[in-house]
């Protein structure tokens, strides 16, 4: 498996772990690149610091 197979793999339960709020914000599609890429934009200066540090770690991946 890839480098970038891995990220994605490991990326995946990431997104799912999010508050409903964030994932309300992320494309209606099963495709983990899709929503890596919406996170990219996503401002996390008010969310919890779990929170924004999962965001940043999924920016990180790209």
């Amino acid at each position: 498996m890839g480098g970038g197979s891995r990220l994605l793999t490991e990326a995946e339960p990431v997104l799912c772990a999010l508050p409903v709020e964030i994932r309300d914000q992320l494309p209606a599609t099963s495709r983990v690149m899709a929503a890596l890429k919406t996170i990219r934009t996503l401002d996390t200066g008010a969310l919890p610091r779990a929170d924004s540090a999962r965001i940043r770690w999924l920016q990180s991946t790209l």
